[in-house]
């Protein structure tokens, strides 16, 4: 009987333990409201947890990345959006929002790179061509800029058009 009873103690206490966890998809969507919310110093907290919860889960990442983009801290938007590729080179995303801190560090070849890579995995990305015709037209290459204006007017990019007419003949 006293066995018994220990033992439905244990159970009980482990469902209770169990219940009280979160999952990394918990922090991430806590994360993700906070990004929404500008709260980004919370949103790298939550999202460090889901990381540290699943080391793996490519989500935290991206997510953690923009919040260190948005508050500017370069080098470790970097490392997260990296990472993601590293953990997943299929995964279209972690280019794109690399091509935006290179575009901020004002790298525009790894920018382009990036970008590249973007169209390449997501060809129908128009923010990737309009991103990346923004970054051919900072180094001078108006031929390639208006090119990726150009596919991205007609991804349906309203910006594109303006650009389109400031660049192309």
């Amino acid at each position: 009987m006293k066995n018994f009873i220990i033992n439905i103690a244990f159970v009980f206490l482990a469902v209770i333990f169990y219940a009280c966890m979160a999952s990394e998809a918990t922090y991430y969507e806590s994360g993700y409201r906070k990004l929404q919310n500008k709260d980004y110093n919370g949103a790298i907290i939550d999202f460090t947890k889901a990381i540290q919860m699943s080391p793996y889960y490519t989500e935290g990442y991206l997510g953690r990345g923009s919040a260190y983009l948005y508050i500017k801290s370069y080098d470790n938007a970097l490392s997260d959006f990296s990472m993601v590729i590293s953990i997943d080179p299929s995964d279209p995303r972690p280019y794109y929002n690399r091509g935006l801190v290179y575009i901020e560090l004002k790298d525009y070849d790894k920018a382009i790179d990036d970008y590249s890579k973007t169209v390449i995995l997501n060809p129908k990305d128009g923010e990737a061509f309009y991103n990346r015709g923004l970054a051919f037209a900072l180094i001078n290459n108006f031929e390639a800029a208006c090119s990726d204006f150009k596919s991205a007017r007609e991804l349906g990019i309203k910006e594109a058009e303006s650009m389109f007419l400031q660049y192309c003949k």
